[in-house]
């Protein structure tokens, strides 16, 4: 069970940070602050926006798209006609540009005008997307994501309890600190909190049934008979809404943020990061992590099935002399080779996969050439199967063997009292419904005793419900159960995947959805997961 300072964290974590897709305002950062303007710095607003057509009538044909438009909200939603009932095509992110088209179009829903994009899908003026002759300015936009790189954001694990994010950068009497007691409070006679102590956070709901529950199961000695005075606790979430109105929220030791730079504020010689949603958090807070590099096997040319990727950390190369296969060095786990040979015999089967170098079976993963299709899938149809048992995917263009790797799938299930804590990977067929650059991930995992917050999660595809193939940035484990259900790919996989699968991403686009009778791709989720 995580302790109180972090399960009240993530109340007030949720409390503070408030609704995901309100329009964010422009904060004035602080002065001294030695950073760059961001991706708009020098540009000015030098367009009003464009006025829409009267409401009602019918949409002109779109003849040019030389219109500029940029998103102001954090989503921008782009549907598939000017009409916010139809199905939602895919969203900007804050700062995006696209050019569009006017085709002359308003709705009550849309009363600034409807715009069309070049790439298909209509986008309303006024609901976060900015329309003019010229290019617009959005205060403080996030940086693009660095859709080449392994992780589009660089991310840093949040190294203490109660870390405060603040929306512009504090001055020293705005930095957070925890309540105290003050001589009022304190306690007499040398029991109890003293002036100057931090006062204990309050329980969440979800702690005070939890103790509820172990008192009754096994009664504890009344407070007055064992001397020790109860301690009164704080509210922190009201506590920091009323004291610090320059916090926009408090996170928890084992959270993850995403960040664009590091810079120093010399009104007070703090140093901070600023986050991609434009935040600014204690540098001394956070600590950054450089992505796993592994990646999975690209078939093709001189890289043809059968390959085996290493999985075991007690994996060596062998040698075969006199009949017998001996061990001659180490191999580092998560290799990836081409299988050339497969010989089967007493000590088990081996793999050659140089001129007498060798692999033991039990050490990798190994995968073969597909010759049948699964049941019901066509012969030009893009295809994901993977596999529980191995921890293995392997993509498939029809009969065409496309990318093999391995996986961390979702751990078993497990109990919690009388109740089952549900972690394992779903089986079955599914179709990937949206796809996502990057997307917050955050919940909790039982009665709350486990609980994370990870910031822009790279290449993210939903297939059902919150399950999700997805990268993993601050483990490289795979080829064992590791996730709370998802599916964790190294980020070089998740982004050679994201690329290849249906539904596309439009350039420019953060999210795009598979619409009814549109490209998807089909993912097949197979096997037990191991124990």
């Amino acid at each position: 069970m995580r302790n109180p300072f972090i399960l009240g964290g993530v109340a007030l974590f949720l409390i503070l940070a408030g609704c995901k897709e309100c329009p964010p305002c422009g904060e004035a950062k602080a002065s001294g602050a030695k950073a760059d303007g961001g991706a708009d710095a020098g540009l000015a607003e030098t367009d009003a926006g464009v006025k829409g057509a009267a409401i009602g009538g019918k949409p002109h044909k779109v003849e040019s798209f030389g219109l500029y438009a940029r998103a102001g909200f954090d989503k921008v939603n782009i549907w598939e006609r000017p009409d916010m009932g139809s199905p939602r095509l895919g969203y900007f992110r804050r700062g995006a540009h696209a050019r569009v088209g006017d085709p002359r179009y308003s709705s009550e829903t849309c009363p600034e005008g409807w715009f069309q994009l070049a790439e298909g899908g209509f986008v309303c003026q006024g609901r976060g997307m900015l329309v003019g002759e010229k290019p617009r300015a959005v205060p403080n936009p996030p940086h693009p994501p660095r859709v080449h790189e392994l992780d589009p954001y660089k991310h840093g694990f949040i190294r203490r309890d109660w870390t405060p994010a603040y929306k512009r950068l504090p001055l020293r009497e705005e930095m957070w600190q925890p309540p105290t007691f003050d001589a009022a409070q304190a306690a007499d006679g040398g029991v109890g909190p003293g002036a100057g102590e931090i006062r204990p956070p309050c329980p969440t709901e979800a702690e005070a049934a939890r103790l509820a529950a172990s008192i009754a199961a096994a009664p504890a000695e009344p407070a007055a008979e064992t001397g020790e005075p109860e301690i009164p606790c704080s509210d922190y979430a009201v506590y920091t809404r009323r004291k610090y109105r320059n916090v926009r929220e408090l996170m928890s030791r084992g959270f993850w943020t995403s960040v664009t730079e590091r810079l120093r504020h010399d009104e007070t010689g703090e140093t901070y990061y600023r986050t991609v949603k434009g935040d600014f958090v204690p540098g001394g807070a956070v600590h950054l992590v450089r992505p796993p590099e592994f990646q999975g096997y690209a078939v093709g040319g001189d890289q043809p099935l059968p390959a085996a990727i290493v999985t075991s950390r007690y994996a060596a190369v062998y040698e075969l002399q006199n009949g017998k296969f001996r061990g001659v060095g180490p191999v580092d786990r998560l290799s990836t080779y081409r299988v050339r040979e497969e010989l089967a015999g007493p000590g088990g089967t081996y793999y050659r996969i140089e001129e007498n170098r060798w692999l033991k079976a039990d050490h990798v993963a190994h995968f073969a050439l597909r010759t049948e299709l699964p049941e019901g899938v066509k012969a030009d149809e893009k295809w994901i199967r993977i596999d529980l048992t191995h921890q293995t995917l392997e993509a498939y263009d029809g009969l065409t063997p496309i990318y093999v790797t391995v996986v961390s799938s979702g751990l078993p299930n497990t109990k919690e009292g009388e109740t089952e804590i549900v972690t394992e990977t779903p089986h079955g067929r599914f179709r990937i419904s949206f796809k996502h650059v990057t997307d917050d991930m955050t919940g909790s995992v039982g009665d709350d005793a486990e609980v994370y917050s990870v910031s822009d999660v790279p290449w993210v595809q939903y297939i059902f419900q919150n399950v999700a193939l997805h990268g993993a940035f601050w483990h490289s484990r795979f080829g064992q159960p590791k996730s709370h259900g998802c599916i964790n790919l190294s980020p070089a996989d998740a982004r050679y995947l994201f690329d290849w699968t249906d539904p596309p991403l439009p350039k420019g686009w953060h999210g795009v959805g598979a619409v009814e009778g549109g490209p998807t791709t089909l993912v097949i989720i197979e096997g037990k997961t191991p124990k």
